[in-house]
């Protein structure tokens, strides 16, 4: 920072000693600034004041004579020169700090060698419009000197201005210091202000002297007032017991001015403006000045945090060791070069028969974990190269002896800069004897299946063989019966023209029986073509078929359209052409029969079904209604073979799917299925 001849000397007094410089030299003085300001002017004369300072062009001369006097300073060496205007000046630099920061002028005065040119002086005056005669009178008032009293003025002045700058120096040097603490202090006090960590000082009363705002924030208090001159150990950093306050018997923050020594502490309470703790770590640092102690610098930190963070470490530790120790695999820690035994948790003991403070400490061969010793050597090696192994099979001994299968995944960890292995071993031995056990009941099911195969092939050929040789006598019967009823039947009385009936009815009904056991029995060893089946189409087909056969008959149908599954098309025709014919059969002596096929959620389950409002049935007989050649109703009334449903569950099963009934007497049936789903059903149907 530049400063001003005016900052660096006491103006006051130099005007003083410069009033008594010219009394006693007789000598008009002045302090001038190199850009030409007057500071100081003892004694100058009138023709100067009244003259040549007011009138721009005369007054321009005087700055141009300031300047070139300036111009030929040297440090400790008088210049004089005669100005433009015509008197004589004489000037020393006053040099502060290597600078000339003012100049001492003499002037304003003629040598008595020399007279004045009182021609130029009118001319002057004329050129400039001055009053002559008043010019002319100032002209005669200036003072004359001789060569010898200026040199001996200037030496006494050369003295005079060396103390000015001597002490302009001082004055400098100290402003210099002030503007350099003041610059400190703005250091420290934005350090202070922007820092995060709160920070407060001591006396050595104990009083605090300054806190900077993260103090104020932490602590709770609005502005500094609060704490300035405040004993701060009775304020914040006492004990309190159930809200009262009990002074302690050393207080660490103190140590450092009371004793002079830093002090550390990571876990305390401070006391904010609430009366809440607050958690901290602080420390505390004696100030000196000149070797002794005068106070003490306070710095804390706000741990809540770290103290919450803490906390939940410590509890996931705690909750961590609680799952190592009762996980239900046995773990255990080792160093990777040796196997050497770390940890190990509670299943570890059970399994190898070992108590932790017997196997920690100890490696895996010498306490003869492996059956082959030579499996750990590889499975160390296979570490090193992977840093993981994931489930791999070794036998493990028992204390006892006893060989058991594990399960073995392992990983490379660090703890505290060495390799160790963090290892899972899950007893696997009884799945093992289970899975041969599987296996051989998978091999022996597989036999049976084969031998129920050809078994189930052989029945379908006999099915076969049987009902075509059935309906060849059933053929013969009923031909018999026809040709008896056609030539003999003029000869037959009632008795036997019935009987002849009885046996045409009968053989009918035979071959109905025999077909639909064919249609039971092809259902089961029909190979299944998986398709998408449009369930609607199906329904509507079937229904417009019953329709047309009777069409006297009013009756209301609803369909609901994209229904759709995946399934066998011709199978699921047979499901729609039982379910239907039921419920056309059993809605017949209903004034107007509904029938209807849709779809519903069960459970987030595409659930089918069809539904009547014809005879229904008790619920009792719901649990047997699938079984075959079960008749609800009178067979008289209600003809049938009793095989239909038992079909419909035949084919159902087989497409993994489920078939139920619900239905109450004289309100109607209603019949679900389950197949598997189509994945993009028509018009969005579906769950």
């Amino acid at each position: 920072m530049a400063y001003r001849f005016t900052d660096l000397v006491d103006m006051p007094r130099l005007r003083d000693l410069m009033e008594r410089f010219c009394q006693i030299s007789g000598m008009p003085v002045g302090i001038v600034t190199p850009d030409g300001e007057i500071l100081v002017a003892s004694e100058w004369q009138e023709i100067c004041v009244e003259f040549h300072r007011v009138h721009p062009e005369l007054a321009e001369r005087c700055l141009e004579s300031n300047l070139h006097i300036k111009g030929h300073l040297r440090e400790g060496e008088y210049f004089q020169h005669k100005c433009l205007n015509g008197l004589w000046d004489v000037g020393i630099p006053i040099v502060i700090g290597g600078e000339v920061s003012a100049m001492l002028i003499a002037g304003q005065f003629f040598y008595d060698d020399e007279r004045p040119d009182v021609a130029f002086f009118r001319d002057q005056a004329r050129r400039f419009g001055l009053d002559e005669a008043g010019y002319l009178a100032a002209l005669e008032r200036v003072p004359v000197f001789s060569r010898e009293k200026v040199r001996s003025v200037m030496e006494y002045s050369a003295g005079l201005v060396g103390l000015l700058a001597d002490t302009g120096v001082a004055r400098l040097r100290q402003l210099e210091v002030d503007q350099a603490l003041r610059e400190s202090e703005q250091r420290v006090r934005l350090l202070l202000n922007s820092t995060a960590e709160a920070i407060y000082g001591l006396d050595m009363a104990g009083n605090c002297i300054f806190c900077n705002p993260a103090c104020l924030r932490f602590l709770g208090y609005e502005d500094e007032s609060r704490l300035l001159g405040q004993q701060m150990h009775q304020l914040i950093h006492h004990t309190r017991v159930n809200g009262s306050h009990f002074p302690r018997e050393e207080c660490h923050v103190n140590r450092a001015f009371l004793y002079g020594e830093a002090v550390h502490v990571q876990d305390d309470v401070f006391w904010c403006a609430d009366d809440k703790p607050l958690p901290v770590e602080y420390w505390s640092h004696p100030v000196r000045r000149d070797g002794e102690v005068i106070g003490a610098v306070v710095t804390f930190l706000d741990i809540t945090e770290r103290k919450r963070a803490e906390e939940a470490l410590r509890s996931s530790e705690e909750k961590f060791a609680r799952a190592f120790r009762t996980a239900p695999i046995m773990i255990a820690i080792t160093t990777l070069d040796e196997g050497r035994l770390i940890e190990v948790n509670d299943t570890f003991e059970r399994s190898f028969g070992y108590l932790r403070d017997q196997a920690i400490g100890r490696t895996t061969l010498q306490l003869n974990l492996w059956q082959n010793p030579a499996e750990r050597l590889w499975f160390a090696r296979l570490l090193r190269e992977e840093g993981a192994v994931r489930e791999l099979e070794f036998n493990f001994r028992h204390r006892s002896g006893r060989i058991f299968m594990g399960l073995l995944s392992a990983e490379v960890i660090g703890i505290n800069g060495q390799q160790c292995v963090l290892t899972l071993v899950n007893d696997v031995t009884e799945r093992k004897r289970a899975q041969g056990r599987i296996e051989l009941l998978n091999a022996s099911l597989a036999a049976r299946a084969a031998e129920l195969e050809t078994v189930n092939r052989e029945l379908e050929a006999f099915s076969y063989s049987l009902s075509h040789d059935l309906r060849s006598l059933l053929g013969q019967i009923d031909l018999s019966a026809q040709v008896l009823h056609h030539q003999c039947g003029t000869c037959l009385d009632d008795t036997g023209t019935m009987l002849v009936d009885v046996i045409l009815e009968t053989s009918n009904k035979m071959e109905q029986l025999i077909e639909a056991m064919l249609v039971l029995s092809r259902v089961s060893g029909k190979e299944m073509e998986q398709r998408t089946v449009d369930l609607s189409m199906l329904a509507n087909e079937i229904l417009l078929s019953h329709q047309a056969a009777a069409p006297e008959r009013p009756a209301d149908i609803f369909v609901a359209p994209g229904l759709q599954a995946v399934g066998d098309s011709q199978l699921l025709r047979v499901v729609l052409d039982n379910l239907l014919g039921n419920a056309w059969k059993y809605t017949e002596k209903v004034p107007r029969r509904r029938i209807e096929v849709g779809m519903e959620c069960q459970s987030g389950e595409q659930v089918f079904f069809v539904r009547d409002n014809g005879i229904g049935f008790d619920r009792t007989a719901a649990a047997d209604i699938f079984k075959p050649f079960q008749r609800l109703h009178n067979s008289a009334e209600y003809p049938g073979t009793g095989i239909g449903l038992a079909t419909v569950q035949r084919i159902i099963l087989r497409h993994g799917g489920r078939v139920w009934a619900e239905g109450k007497a004289g309100e109607g049936a209603t019949f679900y299925f389950t197949l598997p789903a189509v994945r993009e059903p028509m018009n969005g149907a579906g769950c």
